[in-house]
Protein backbone atom coordinates (compact mmCIF):
# COMPACT_ATOMS: atom_id res chain seq x y z
CA UNK A 1 0.00 0.00 0.00
CA UNK A 2 1.10 3.48 -0.59
CA UNK A 3 2.16 5.65 2.15
CA UNK A 4 0.53 8.57 1.91
CA UNK A 5 1.48 12.04 3.65
CA UNK A 6 -1.47 14.17 5.84
CA UNK A 7 -2.74 16.68 3.92
CA UNK A 8 -1.68 19.57 5.33
CA UNK A 9 2.24 18.32 4.90
CA UNK A 10 1.47 17.54 1.45
CA UNK A 11 0.30 21.04 0.91
CA UNK A 12 3.56 22.96 2.11
CA UNK A 13 5.91 20.81 0.65
CA UNK A 14 4.08 21.25 -2.57
CA UNK A 15 6.01 23.88 -4.64
CA UNK A 16 2.42 24.36 -6.70
CA UNK A 17 0.62 25.51 -3.37
CA UNK A 18 0.33 29.24 -3.29
CA UNK A 19 2.99 29.01 -0.42
CA UNK A 20 4.28 25.31 -0.70
CA UNK A 21 8.20 24.74 -0.09
CA UNK A 22 9.09 28.77 -0.15
CA UNK A 23 7.35 28.93 3.32
CA UNK A 24 8.44 25.86 5.03
CA UNK A 25 12.12 26.87 4.37
CA UNK A 26 11.38 30.00 5.56
CA UNK A 27 9.78 29.05 8.59
CA UNK A 28 12.98 26.46 9.65
CA UNK A 29 15.57 29.26 8.83
CA UNK A 30 13.39 31.74 11.25
CA UNK A 31 13.17 29.12 14.02
CA UNK A 32 17.29 28.67 13.47
CA UNK A 33 17.04 32.42 14.85
CA UNK A 34 14.10 32.39 17.00
CA UNK A 35 15.44 29.16 19.37
CA UNK A 36 18.74 31.48 20.32
CA UNK A 37 16.41 34.80 20.77
CA UNK A 38 14.05 33.10 23.01
CA UNK A 39 17.21 31.37 25.24
CA UNK A 40 18.70 34.64 25.26
CA UNK A 41 15.53 36.11 26.59
CA UNK A 42 15.04 33.75 29.37
CA UNK A 43 18.77 33.25 30.13
CA UNK A 44 18.77 37.05 31.00
CA UNK A 45 15.29 36.85 33.33
CA UNK A 46 15.99 33.67 35.44
CA UNK A 47 20.07 33.61 35.58
CA UNK A 48 21.75 35.91 37.41
CA UNK A 49 25.58 34.39 37.01
CA UNK A 50 24.79 34.81 32.85
CA UNK A 51 23.62 38.55 33.55
CA UNK A 52 26.35 39.17 35.42
CA UNK A 53 29.02 38.24 33.56
CA UNK A 54 27.35 40.31 30.84
CA UNK A 55 26.91 42.83 32.97
CA UNK A 56 31.10 42.72 33.93
CA UNK A 57 31.54 42.51 29.87
CA UNK A 58 29.69 45.46 29.19
CA UNK A 59 31.68 47.58 32.40
CA UNK A 60 34.67 46.39 30.82
CA UNK A 61 34.45 47.56 27.35
CA UNK A 62 33.19 51.13 28.52
CA UNK A 63 35.95 51.68 31.04
CA UNK A 64 38.13 50.82 28.37
CA UNK A 65 36.86 53.82 26.40
CA UNK A 66 37.42 55.98 29.95
CA UNK A 67 41.11 55.51 28.85
CA UNK A 68 40.75 57.47 25.66
CA UNK A 69 37.70 60.64 26.06
CA UNK A 70 38.58 61.81 22.55
CA UNK A 71 36.57 59.24 21.27
CA UNK A 72 33.10 59.81 22.77
CA UNK A 73 32.39 62.27 19.68
CA UNK A 74 33.34 59.44 17.44
CA UNK A 75 30.98 57.01 19.05
CA UNK A 76 28.35 59.59 19.32
CA UNK A 77 28.34 60.17 15.83
CA UNK A 78 28.38 56.23 15.15
CA UNK A 79 25.51 55.64 17.47
CA UNK A 80 23.14 58.48 15.96
CA UNK A 81 23.25 56.50 12.55
CA UNK A 82 21.26 53.82 14.20
CA UNK A 83 19.04 56.78 15.96
CA UNK A 84 15.40 56.84 15.17
CA UNK A 85 15.50 60.25 13.92
CA UNK A 86 18.01 59.62 11.28
CA UNK A 87 15.93 56.29 10.05
CA UNK A 88 13.28 58.36 9.69
CA UNK A 89 14.58 60.72 7.77
CA UNK A 90 17.05 58.45 6.02
CA UNK A 91 13.61 56.22 5.14
CA UNK A 92 11.55 59.15 4.32
CA UNK A 93 14.11 60.46 1.86
CA UNK A 94 14.08 56.95 0.04
CA UNK A 95 10.36 56.93 0.17
CA UNK A 96 10.30 60.10 -1.96
CA UNK A 97 12.92 59.16 -4.24
CA UNK A 98 10.81 55.48 -4.96
CA UNK A 99 7.72 57.55 -5.25
CA UNK A 100 9.00 59.73 -7.90
CA UNK A 101 10.05 56.35 -10.24
CA UNK A 102 6.38 54.28 -9.34
CA UNK A 103 7.82 51.94 -7.21
CA UNK A 104 5.09 51.80 -4.31
CA UNK A 105 5.67 47.66 -4.28
CA UNK A 106 9.03 48.44 -2.92
CA UNK A 107 7.79 51.64 -0.75
CA UNK A 108 5.57 49.28 1.10
CA UNK A 109 8.41 46.91 1.44
CA UNK A 110 10.64 49.57 3.39
CA UNK A 111 8.01 50.86 5.29
CA UNK A 112 6.64 47.09 6.86
CA UNK A 113 10.20 46.38 7.22
CA UNK A 114 11.25 49.25 9.44
CA UNK A 115 7.75 50.33 10.97
CA UNK A 116 7.15 46.84 11.77
CA UNK A 117 10.85 46.05 13.15
CA UNK A 118 10.36 49.36 15.26
CA UNK A 119 6.34 48.10 16.88
CA UNK A 120 8.25 44.54 17.34
CA UNK A 121 11.26 46.19 19.41
CA UNK A 122 9.21 48.42 22.04
CA UNK A 123 6.70 45.07 22.34
CA UNK A 124 9.98 43.11 23.50
CA UNK A 125 11.52 45.93 25.44
CA UNK A 126 8.10 46.52 27.62
CA UNK A 127 8.24 42.09 27.76
CA UNK A 128 10.73 41.81 29.13
CA UNK A 129 11.54 45.01 31.21
CA UNK A 130 15.73 45.41 31.71
CA UNK A 131 16.65 48.87 33.00
CA UNK A 132 19.65 50.08 31.47
CA UNK A 133 23.05 50.05 33.05
CA UNK A 134 24.16 52.40 35.64
CA UNK A 135 27.58 52.99 34.21
CA UNK A 136 27.06 55.58 31.43
CA UNK A 137 29.34 58.40 29.67
CA UNK A 138 28.23 61.72 31.15
CA UNK A 139 29.80 63.04 27.57
CA UNK A 140 27.45 60.72 25.53
CA UNK A 141 24.49 62.55 23.59
CA UNK A 142 22.79 59.56 23.14
CA UNK A 143 21.40 58.78 26.59
CA UNK A 144 17.57 57.35 27.05
CA UNK A 145 15.42 56.67 29.81
CA UNK A 146 13.90 53.48 27.77
CA UNK A 147 14.44 49.71 28.54
CA UNK A 148 17.71 48.19 27.52
CA UNK A 149 16.60 44.79 25.92
CA UNK A 150 17.01 44.51 23.11
CA UNK A 151 19.31 47.71 21.65
CA UNK A 152 16.90 49.40 19.41
CA UNK A 153 19.92 50.84 17.37
CA UNK A 154 21.26 47.71 16.83
CA UNK A 155 17.73 45.83 16.01
CA UNK A 156 16.77 49.02 13.53
CA UNK A 157 20.05 49.40 11.82
CA UNK A 158 20.27 45.61 11.00
CA UNK A 159 16.58 45.90 9.40
CA UNK A 160 17.06 49.55 7.92
CA UNK A 161 20.81 49.39 6.45
CA UNK A 162 19.49 45.72 5.43
CA UNK A 163 16.09 46.67 3.79
CA UNK A 164 17.62 49.60 1.90
CA UNK A 165 21.27 47.10 0.91
CA UNK A 166 18.35 44.60 -0.55
CA UNK A 167 16.50 47.35 -2.75
CA UNK A 168 19.21 48.93 -4.40
CA UNK A 169 21.33 45.89 -4.61
CA UNK A 170 20.56 45.24 -8.31
CA UNK A 171 22.53 48.90 -8.74
CA UNK A 172 25.41 47.68 -7.39
CA UNK A 173 27.80 45.43 -10.01
CA UNK A 174 27.66 41.91 -9.26
CA UNK A 175 31.31 41.71 -8.57
CA UNK A 176 30.96 44.28 -5.91
CA UNK A 177 28.22 43.08 -3.69
CA UNK A 178 29.55 40.95 -1.48
CA UNK A 179 31.64 43.92 -0.31
CA UNK A 180 28.35 45.95 0.08
CA UNK A 181 27.49 43.17 2.26
CA UNK A 182 30.71 43.40 4.29
CA UNK A 183 29.97 47.34 4.62
CA UNK A 184 26.77 46.84 6.01
CA UNK A 185 27.93 44.08 8.49
CA UNK A 186 30.83 46.37 9.42
CA UNK A 187 28.56 49.41 10.13
CA UNK A 188 26.01 47.29 11.89
CA UNK A 189 28.49 46.00 13.86
CA UNK A 190 30.25 49.33 14.64
CA UNK A 191 27.08 51.28 15.52
CA UNK A 192 26.50 48.07 18.51
CA UNK A 193 29.74 48.90 19.55
CA UNK A 194 29.13 52.79 19.89
CA UNK A 195 26.46 51.56 21.89
CA UNK A 196 28.31 49.55 24.22
CA UNK A 197 31.13 51.74 24.52
CA UNK A 198 28.94 55.29 25.62
CA UNK A 199 27.22 52.44 28.44
CA UNK A 200 23.45 52.60 27.53
CA UNK A 201 23.49 49.17 26.75
CA UNK A 202 24.92 45.43 27.65
CA UNK A 203 26.54 42.74 25.35
CA UNK A 204 23.17 40.58 25.29
CA UNK A 205 21.17 43.79 24.36
CA UNK A 206 23.07 44.13 21.45
CA UNK A 207 23.18 40.68 20.24
CA UNK A 208 19.18 40.42 21.03
CA UNK A 209 18.84 43.52 19.07
CA UNK A 210 21.01 41.94 15.96
CA UNK A 211 19.08 38.74 15.94
CA UNK A 212 15.84 39.65 16.39
CA UNK A 213 16.26 42.57 13.72
CA UNK A 214 17.60 39.80 11.50
CA UNK A 215 14.42 37.67 11.75
CA UNK A 216 12.75 40.48 11.05
CA UNK A 217 14.01 41.18 8.05
CA UNK A 218 14.32 37.76 6.93
CA UNK A 219 10.34 37.42 7.35
CA UNK A 220 9.91 40.95 5.57
CA UNK A 221 12.12 39.39 2.35
CA UNK A 222 10.60 36.31 2.60
CA UNK A 223 6.84 38.04 2.66
CA UNK A 224 7.57 40.17 -0.14
CA UNK A 225 9.25 37.36 -2.60
CA UNK A 226 6.21 35.31 -2.34
CA UNK A 227 3.82 38.24 -2.74
CA UNK A 228 6.17 38.77 -5.62
CA UNK A 229 5.79 35.55 -7.39
CA UNK A 230 1.73 35.88 -6.38
CA UNK A 231 1.84 38.45 -8.96
CA UNK A 232 3.20 36.20 -11.43
CA UNK A 233 7.31 36.53 -11.16
CA UNK A 234 9.90 34.19 -11.36
CA UNK A 235 11.42 32.85 -8.17
CA UNK A 236 15.29 35.08 -7.36
CA UNK A 237 17.71 34.91 -4.52
CA UNK A 238 17.53 38.03 -2.74
CA UNK A 239 20.72 37.87 -1.61
CA UNK A 240 22.46 37.98 -5.32
CA UNK A 241 19.85 39.88 -7.15
CA UNK A 242 17.91 42.16 -4.36
CA UNK A 243 14.04 42.25 -3.76
CA UNK A 244 13.23 43.56 -6.69
CA UNK A 245 15.80 43.26 -9.66
CA UNK A 246 13.27 44.11 -12.44
CA UNK A 247 13.22 47.73 -11.02
CA UNK A 248 16.89 48.24 -11.64
CA UNK A 249 16.26 50.39 -14.77
CA UNK A 250 13.88 52.70 -12.88
CA UNK A 251 15.88 52.87 -9.53
CA UNK A 252 19.32 54.13 -11.77
CA UNK A 253 19.82 57.49 -11.68
CA UNK A 254 18.75 60.12 -13.74
CA UNK A 255 21.61 61.55 -15.86
CA UNK A 256 20.79 65.07 -17.17
CA UNK A 257 21.11 65.55 -21.19
CA UNK A 258 24.01 68.18 -22.17
CA UNK A 259 22.51 70.92 -24.24
CA UNK A 260 23.20 70.94 -28.25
Amino acid sequence: MKMQLPGLVQRRLDPAQRYGLRLTLFAAALSLIAIPFAWLVTEIIQREDLVEFDQAVSRQLFEVKLDFPFVSDVFNFISYLGHPIWFWFLVGLTCLFLWRRHQNKLIAFLLTSTIGGSLVNTAVKWSVDRPRPTFRDPAAVTLQTGKSFPSGHAMSSTIAYGALLLIFLPLIPAKRRKWAFVAYGALVLLIGIARLALGVHYVSDVAGGYTLGLAWLTLSVAAFEIWREERGKPPIHPMQKGVEPDAAPELKPSVPRSAS
